[in-house]
């Protein structure tokens, strides 16, 4: 009897480019998410997706390439073998060292772009989903409480030494919000989280448009 396989960790942290760069394509996060649910084939996952499983194929080959998903079980069926994947984590968290590039390549700066963008769709796309969602129950009777959504844009000049203690309560916030992680809870929630130094034209723009 084959055992049963380990849950997905909590957090995974990303320390090669290489891993950041495997999550820069806009399918890939999707496609995480939901083997971090449970192990799933290729067919299974595409169906869900709503992709075909040739395209989805390369994708998966690439994160476990990438050590973000494994292959933890085949089982016969009808003569062939499937593959049930899982990924590694239910999160992902960046290793600050990837992000501390004086002059990056233009290939590392590209690859964090991209793998920020591909963050912030995801979350983009969660949030279409739950206003729509929200907007069709707006006209039924309810006494549930509504659920917390928060979005702040800001931005502050802080010296040098604030900026680091701000950055590791920011990390320490992360963390407080993925061990906090209850099967049993009522609604899933996102937390996506941006901190980064501006630039110098970034600065200059917003003093001129005070």
């Amino acid at each position: 009897m084959a055992s049963k396989p380990e849950p997905p960790h909590q957090a995974y942290l990303l320390k090669e480019l290489e891993q950041l760069q495997a999550i820069a394509d806009p399918l890939r996060l999707p496609l995480l998410e939901l083997l971090s649910q449970k192990p799933m084939t290729v067919t299974q996952v595409a169906s869900l997706l709503k992709e075909k499983p040739n395209r989805l194929y390369y994708h998966v080959k690439k994160l476990e390439h990438a050590g973000l998903v494994q292959l933890i079980e085949t089982r016969p069926n009808r003569g062939i073998l499937e593959k049930y994947y899982q990924a590694v984590a239910k999160g992902l968290t960046v290793d600050e060292s990837l992000l501390q590039f004086q002059q990056p390549t233009k290939e590392e700066a590209g690859g964090i772009y991209q793998a920020i963008r591909a963050a912030f769709d995801s979350t983009l796309k969660d949030l279409r989903q739950t206003l729509n969602i929200k907007a069709q129950d707006a006209a039924k009777p309810s006494t549930e409480k509504k659920a917390l959504l928060h979005g702040v844009l800001t931005r502050v000049r802080l010296p040098r030494e604030k900026a680091k203690e701000f950055s590791k309560k920011v990390v320490a916030l992360c963390e407080e919000f993925e061990s906090a992680d209850d099967t049993e809870g009522d609604i899933e929630y996102r937390l996506t989280l941006l901190w980064l130094p501006l630039t110098a034209t970034d600065q200059n723009n917003s003093e001129e448009s005070r």
